[in-house]
């Protein structure tokens, strides 16, 4: 959703809902394909990829629960980049970006309820999971930190662009999201795409480029729709207050606290 919120004639997004990295690095995966088919057919001048959050954020509680062990990921990652590489016969190394994940936005006290939402456990399997290695910010944020070391390593290895926003997202201090990028879901891991966007208009200069003049508005606007599908959520979104401006300034003034 992040990447289609920029209107832009020159951006074709392609989205794969619930699809995994493990599943990329496999060489019959379907999606694999239908990427191939499209970066052929389009021959787009840059490529940029997310995929890893459905590993990092559910699959490691499936297969604990499953086969009983740890979800190993630089396999993932390495598969996965692989797979990518196949690519840069039609796209330049050089023009491939493949983003890091974001990191958990859950407090530990949702984390069991969230991983059940999303069906990678059953509530009847909850009490194979781990405190400390599984539940715990802490464990979460470095799985995070591990997967996203495994891709930047990989994009040296093959001159591909690797970018993150962990550290403008995560309060260093806490080493917990920061709220402007929070959803107001307590049990939703993925981020608010309305703020985090402005994030990565700031580090890429050529997708600021392509944003139209209006964006900031047009942000507010699908942030406040979004947040009418959330009567219910216990907490408000910072940005619909003060703005996604001001939330992202507000973002910065953690980092500004810890720096001074």
């Amino acid at each position: 959703k992040m990447f289609g919120l920029v209107q832009s004639p020159y951006i074709q997004v392609k989205s794969f809902k619930g699809a995994s990295a493990k599943g990329l690095g496999r060489e019959t995966n379907e999606n694999r394909t239908i990427i191939q088919t499209m970066v052929r057919e389009m021959r787009p001048e840059r490529v940029v990829f997310c995929f890893g959050s459905v590993d990092v954020h559910l699959s490691h509680y499936f297969t604990k629960v499953s086969k009983g062990v740890t979800l190993e990921l630089k396999p993932i990652a390495d598969a996965y980049l692989e797979f990518v590489n196949t690519l840069t016969d039609l796209v330049p190394p050089e023009q491939v970006t493949v983003v890091g994940i974001y990191a958990s936005p859950l407090d530990d006290e949702d984390v069991l309820q969230s991983v059940c939402k999303y069906g990678s456990v059953r509530e009847d399997q909850l009490h194979l999971l781990d405190q400390e290695e599984d539940v715990c910010n802490d464990a979460r944020q470095e799985r995070v930190r591990r997967y996203n070391r495994h891709l930047q390593e990989g994009c040296t290895r093959y001159g591909f662009q690797f970018d993150d926003l962990y550290d403008q997202m995560v309060d260093p201090i806490t080493n917990k999201m920061k709220p402007s990028f929070r959803d107001v879901a307590d049990k939703n891991i993925h981020v608010v795409w309305e703020t985090t966007i402005l994030l990565w208009l700031e580090q890429w200069p050529w997708y600021k480029e392509l944003a139209p003049a209006e964006l900031e508005e047009e942000l507010q606007k699908t942030l406040e729709e979004y947040l009418k599908t959330k009567p219910w959520a216990e907490r408000t979104h910072l940005a619909s207050t003060v703005g996604v401006l001001e939330a992202i300034d507000k973002a910065r003034g953690t980092e500004k606290e810890v720096l001074g």
